[in-house]
C-alpha cells in the first residue's frame, strides 16, 4: 500500500459537522422562468478561512465552497453518489483506471469551460496543495485529459474511497484561471449554484451569496445569507426572526427553537469522545500506554452522557467503535467493549505506573456546549485524571492538532466509509494521525482489505475495528445527532444521513 503524503486534519477533529452543499440536483436552462425568489439567512459557528479548496481546512468550508464550487460527483441528503460535473463514471475490471465523462456545456463564472483540461488542473492542485485533499491522491500515478470531455486517473493500485472523495475533499472544481492566477484564496471562482457577493460580506460576520445566472443547477433561493453566531445567539436569532435555519448542538437550545414553531430534524451522525493522537509518546508518555487508554474509556459514562446531553437514546446511541453503522467495518459486539467501570479505570492506571494520576491538555471547540467538556472532565478526575482545556475558535482547531501540540483532543467527526476511516485513522500520513504513528498490525490489515474482494472486505474491516477498538485508539462515547431547526415558513429541509442538508435538496415553502 502506498504511504499518504498530506498531513492535514481535513475534517477538523473537534468535530465534522460538515455543512455540505456539493453540486448535484436537477438541471435547468438558465434563460428560461425567473429564477429563483426570496433569501434564506442560516445561522453557523463557521465562516470559510480560505476559498482554495485544495488549501482550506475542511471542517469550516465545505458548505461554502459547495456553494460556489460544483463538485466532479454529487452526493444526496441520503449519502448517494449522483452525477455531478461527471455524467458518469467507470472502472477497469482491475481497479486502477477511472474514466470520467462529463457533463456538457458548464462554464466557470469567468467564462472559461468546465471541461477535461480543467478537471486535470484540479486535481493537480490538489496533489501538490499539501492540503486536506492532498493525501486523497497518493495513490494516483497519472491524471489525463483523454478529449475535451473525458478524464482518465490511473492508480498504483486500487483505492476504494476516490469517487466518494470526488463527492467532498477532492471534488470542488475552481477556474483554472483562478488557480494560476492565484487570487482564488480570497476571490472564488467555480461554476457552482452561487456567486460570492464580496460587496455585501464581512468575514467573522455575514457572508452574502446570490444565485449564479449560468448555473446548470436550479438555486432554491435568489440569496443566501451567512450569519456568523455561537449556538446561544442562534437560538435567538431564530427565535427572534434574524435566521431561518440553523444547527444546534445543545439539547436544551435545539428543544427551545422547536417549541417556537421551527422544524426539528436530525443531522447524520458524529462519533463523540476522545482522540488519542500521541499514541508513541512523543509528547505524552501516558498517552502511549495502552492501559492508560483503557482506563479513560472505563471511567467515561456514556450512558450519562447521552442521556444528560443527547436526549437519550432519541439523537445519540452509546457506541465505542469509530466505524459507523453502516460501515461493513462496524461490529455491534464492539459496542459493548469498555463497560462504566471507574475501578477498573484506576487499577489500570495503576498497573501502568500512574496510580496519583496525571494532568492531560486537550482542545476543544465549543459546539456541544460546555456541559459535555465539563462532565468529561468530572468523570476523569474521579480517576484521578486531570484534565486541562484549551478552548478554540473552530478554524484553529485542525491547525493546532496538526503541529503536534496536543497528545489528545475531544473529538466528533463524521461516520465515513470503511475506506476513508482507515486511510485517516490508520495510515501513517492519515488525517487523523498527526504524530505519524505506525501500527504494523492496522497496516497490514488495511492492505489486506485494500486488495480483498468485496465479499471478504467485511470480515477483514471487522478484524481491523476489533484491534483499534481494543488498542483504544479513541474514546468514543457515543454517536450523536446535532439537530437542525428550519423555518417551515421558508424551507422544507430533506433527512439526511451524510451531512446538512445540500443545497440542491432545500425545497422552498410552497413548492
Amino acid at each position: 500500500m502506498m504511504r499518504r503524503t498530506s498531513k492535514t486534519l481535513g475534517l477538523g477533529l473537534a468535530v465534522t459537522l460538515t455543512l455540505t452543499a456539493c453540486g448535484g440536483g436537477g438541471e435547468t436552462d438558465a434563460a428560461e422562468g425567473d429564477g429563483p425568489t426570496g433569501t434564506v439567512t442560516f445561522a453557523t459557528l463557521f465562516q470559510p478561512s480560505s476559498w482554495d479548496p485544495a488549501i482550506g481546512d475542511f471542517m469550516g468550508n465545505a458548505f461554502y465552497y459547495g456553494l460556489v464550487y460544483d463538485t466532479v460527483v454529487a452526493r444526496t441528503a441520503a449519502g448517494e453518489l449522483e452525477p455531478g460535473l461527471a455524467e458518469s463514471w467507470t472502472y477497469d475490471d482491475d481497479q486502477t483506471t477511472l474514466t470520467l465523462e462529463l457533463r456538457q456545456g458548464v462554464a466557470f463564472t469567468d467564462g472559461t469551460p468546465v471541461d477535461a483540461d480543467a478537471i486535470v488542473a484540479n486535481l493537480e492542485h490538489y496533489r501538490d496543495a499539501n492540503g486536506p485533499g492532498t493525501a486523497e491522491l497518493a495513490l494516483v500515478e497519472r491524471i489525463e485529459a483523454v478529449d475535451g470531455d473525458t478524464v482518465e486517473v490511473g492508480f498504483t493500485a486500487p483505492d476504494p474511497s476516490f469517487v466518494e472523495d470526488l463527492s467532498s475533499y477532492i471534488g470542488f472544481v475552481a477556474s483554472p484561471a483562478a488557480i494560476e492566477s492565484g487570487t482564488l484564496e480570497t476571490d472564488p471562482v467555480g461554476s457552482g449554484p452561487y456567486v460570492l457577493d464580496a460587496a455585501n460580506s464581512t468575514s467573522g460576520s455575514t457572508w452574502t451569496f446570490n444565485a449564479n445566472p449560468e448555473t446548470w443547477t436550479e438555486p432554491p433561493y435568489a440569496t443566501l445569507v451567512a450569519s456568523i453566531m455561537d449556538a446561544t445567539a442562534a437560538l435567538n436569532a431564530l427565535k427572534g426572526g434574524q435566521a431561518d435555519l440553523a444547527m444546534l448542538l445543545d439539547l436544551q437550545a435545539a428543544e427551545e427553537a422547536e417549541d417556537s414553531g421551527y422544524d426539528r430534524s436530525l443531522f447524520a451522525p458524529s462519533s463523540l469522545g476522545i482522540a488519542f493522537f500521541d499514541r508513541d509518546g512523543t509528547i505524552a508518555p501516558e498517552v502511549a500506554d495502552v492501559r492508560v487508554r483503557q482506563a479513560i474509556n472505563h471511567a467515561i459514562d456514556a450512558e450519562a452522557l447521552i442521556n444528560a446531553f443527547l436526549g437519550g437514546t432519541e439523537v445519540g446511541t452509546p457506541g465505542r467503535q469509530l466505524f459507523g453503522a453502516s460501515s461493513d467495518a462496524f461490529d455491534a459486539s464492539l459496542d459493548d467493549a469498555y463497560p462504566f467501570d471507574p475501578q477498573r479505570a484506576r487499577e489500570l492506571l495503576t498497573e501502568a505506573g500512574y496510580p496519583d494520576g496525571f494532568t492531560l491538555t486537550m482542545p476543544y471547540v465549543l459546539i456541544w456546549g460546555p456541559g459535555v467538556p465539563d462532565a468529561i472532565q468530572t468523570q476523569l478526575a474521579e480517576v484521578g485524571i486531570t484534565v486541562e482545556y484549551d478552548q478554540l475558535p473552530p478554524e484553529e482547531i485542525g491547525p493546532s492538532i496538526n503541529s503536534g501540540k496536543y497528545a489528545a483532543a475531544l473529538q466528533s467527526f463524521g461516520l465515513s466509509s470503511s475506506w476513508m476511516t482507515m486511510t485517516q485513522q490508520v495510515d501513517p500520513d492519515g488525517a487523523y494521525n498527526p504524530f505519524s504513528v505506525e501500527d504494523a498490525t492496522a497496516m497490514e490489515l488495511m492492505t489486506e482489505y485494500q486488495y480483498a474482494d468485496e465479499a471478504d472486505r467485511p470480515a477483514i474491516g471487522q478484524e481491523l475495528n476489533a484491534y483499534m477498538t481494543e488498542q483504544a485508539w479513541s474514546n468514543v462515547w457515543g454517536h450523536g445527532h446535532p439537530s437542525i431547526l428550519s423555518d417551515p415558513a421558508k424551507i422544507t429541509l430533506p433527512a439526511t444521513s451524510v451531512g446538512f442538508p445540500p443545497v440542491f435538496e432545500w425545497v422552498p415553502a410552497g413548492h
